[in-house]
């Protein structure tokens, strides 16, 4: 049985269309701070550094790619660009 915060976790990694990068860093660091008031310090640690890189991203919509445990972060209108040319 998954707990809670596993469950937010592969939740999160698992997204897929991100319609605001800066809501998604919050999630990350609300799920951190959970985490870590748990004394799970692993986790809190794996997500506050998600949560910073997704927090320095340019503001907008994202796509990412997921490949095993592959991704690629692609912003949507950055792709409408390279489609009209």
């Amino acid at each position: 049985m998954t707990d809670t915060l596993t469950a937010r976790y592969i939740e999160l990694s698992m997204t897929q269309i991100i319609p605001d990068i800066a809501l998604y860093a919050i999630e990350w660091m609300k799920l951190a701070a959970d985490a870590e008031a748990q004394g799970r310090f692993s986790l809190a640690g794996m997500c506050r550094s998600r949560g910073d890189f997704y927090a320095h991203q340019d503001y907008g919509e994202y796509i990412r790619l997921i490949e095993g445990s592959f991704s690629e972060l692609l912003r949507v209108d950055e792709l409408a660009t390279v489609e009209s040319e």
